[in-house]
């Protein structure tokens, strides 16, 4: 009976320990593979090559292995479970990030600062924010980045791709995370909350820029516009101005077919289709849609004059 052995070569250093030869190597970043077909599938991370799609979802992958993987998200297969408790995962790595929860083991020390970590990719990443290394490169623009991941996050800029799409209004974001925030708008979710008073938001932003009400901190950084000279104190705020530019309506309607750049905006229209009329007038019996109609209204009774006796 025939036996077929994959030879891999390995060097033996001081002590004993085996360590696999990497004789292939990365002409882009100096990284090296022990195997030809490994440096292949690596340099698509800097040609940006992505040969295997889904035909679920028309996403592509720079490896087979990658593409295994998203496909779990359409079958729901979860093929690694947790032996501590019932939970399952579609990727390992999830399953490994998930047992820290019943071990707490940070096994990985930086060489340069007291942070520990889980794993060994994310303290390679960490060391990088001392060394300043930043060996993707944006093939658009100057920019380069610590992770793929960013890098192919920054390049959406450019080539306009954005895969996470809202399945209320069709609306696609660049990140999953932005994707996140604006499904708030269709559940009016609000998981920000304010420790001094009952106030919510949707977003951290808001919640940061509410609490300055409070505490009377004045503002030390400012998001200037790059399509005008207009300076904000928020990020949430220059989001919010973006729009004026960009013509985005994020907001809308359901009684009809009208959209608004800012939820109050959306607010007082659909008062167009309650009747609500929340401003009431302490001098008659007027009542308004808005703040800003009832003090209109309130200017007509600082102008009236006493009458005769």
């Amino acid at each position: 009976m025939k036996t077929t052995v994959a030879l891999t070569l390995y060097i033996f250093r001081a002590g004993g320990k085996r360590t696999e030869e990497k004789p292939f190597t990365c002409s882009d970043c100096a990284k090296s593979f022990s195997r030809n077909s490994h440096l292949k599938e690596h340099q698509r991370i800097h040609s940006g090559e992505k040969p295997y799609s889904c035909t679920e979802c028309g996403k592509s992958f720079s490896c087979s292995d990658y593409l295994n993987k998203h496909l779990r998200i359409h079958t729901g297969e979860k093929p690694h479970s947790c032996p501590h408790c019932q939970k399952s995962f579609g990727r390992l790595y999830s399953l490994q990030k998930h047992m820290i929860l019943h071990t707490g083991e940070k096994p990985f020390s930086c060489p340069h600062c007291p942070k520990v970590f889980t794993q060994a990719y994310t303290m390679q990443m960490h060391i990088r924010t001392h060394t300043g290394e930043r060996n993707f490169h944006c093939s658009h623009c100057p920019k380069s980045f610590i992770t793929s991941s960013t890098l192919q996050k920054h390049e959406r800029i450019h080539t306009g791709d954005k895969p996470h799409v809202c399945d209320k209004c069709g609306k696609s974001f660049i990140e999953s995370s932005h994707l996140q925030t604006h499904m708030r708008i269709h559940t009016g979710e609000k998981p920000f909350s304010c420790t001094l008073c009952t106030k919510s938001f949707a977003d951290s932003g808001g919640l940061q820029a509410h609490t300055r009400v409070h505490t009377g901190e004045k503002i030390t950084k400012v998001f200037s516009c790059a399509q005008c000279a207009l300076s904000v104190g928020s990020l949430q705020n220059l989001k919010r101005h973006m729009r004026v530019h960009t013509g985005e309506k994020p907001y809308s309607c359901s009684q009809c077919s009208k959209s608004f750049s800012q939820s109050n905006s959306l607010k007082l229209h659909i008062r167009t289709h309650t009747g609500e009329k929340p401003y009431n007038c302490s001098l008659c019996d007027k009542s308004f849609f808005s703040a800003g109609d009832l003090r209109k209204h309130f200017r007509l009774h600082s102008r009236e004059k006493p009458s005769a006796n």
